[in-house]
């Protein structure tokens, strides 16, 4: 497994996000009602608020390009560019009314295990201290756990950053299920529980 973890820690770094997407984003409690986002060429489903909606790589960069901080805005893009060349596909899903964002990256079949997970929970802090230091500010890690039910091996890991006096959460899970492997990101301005939506999670 160990010849895997650099593997799955480049597309943790790609996956990390610190800068805002929407300017003005609202505060207000998750509603565990949502709906099914099928990605169809991976036959998985997620269930997701009714405000999330799955966009094209082309309006996801458009919607970068809007970003009115060069600075935010350039690194936005070059992690697109990387998400959107490096292998596996990637898939990115909007909150149209809240601005949480959700990102999906597809990668090969790799088994996860307990002790892998503690690697992985390491680097992802170590990674968030890094990106951190560019701002001048700390990286705090709210939750880090594994479950494995035979079927899916889950990793989660929740880190926050404050930048520019804005908190920024980075809410990753790492999902090994019925022979794929894949790593699905929330960003958030606000500390919110997203595991009741990657429970009902359909692989097929």
């Amino acid at each position: 497994m160990y010849k895997y973890l650099r593997y799955i820690f480049l597309y943790i770094i790609l996956l990390f996000h610190t800068a805002c997407l929407f300017n003005n984003e609202k505060n207000a409690p998750i509603i565990y009602d949502g709906k099914y986002i099928e990605l169809s060429n991976e036959r998985i489903k997620f269930y997701l608020p009714h405000s999330f909606e799955k966009v094209s790589h082309n309006d996801y960069e458009k919607i970068i390009h809007k970003v009115e901080d060069t600075i935010k805005r350039d690194n936005l893009l070059k992690r697109f560019k990387n998400l959107k060349w490096s292998k596996g596909n990637v898939y990115f899903m909007i909150d149209t009314i809240y601005g949480n964002e959700l990102n999906v990256k597809m990668m090969d079949y790799i088994p996860i295990t307990k002790n892998d997970s503690k690697y992985v929970s390491s680097f992802l802090l170590q990674s968030c201290r890094e990106i951190s230091r560019l701002y001048n500010s700390e990286c705090k890690r709210i939750a880090s756990g594994f479950s494995d039910n035979n079927r899916t091996q889950l990793f989660k890991g929740v880190y926050e950053v404050n930048i520019d006096d804005e908190n920024h959460f980075n809410t990753i899970y790492l999902i090994t299920s019925n022979y794929k492997s894949f790593i699905v990101q929330f960003y958030s301005r606000f500390d919110e529980d997203f595991d009741p939506f990657i429970q009902k999670t359909i692989v097929q």
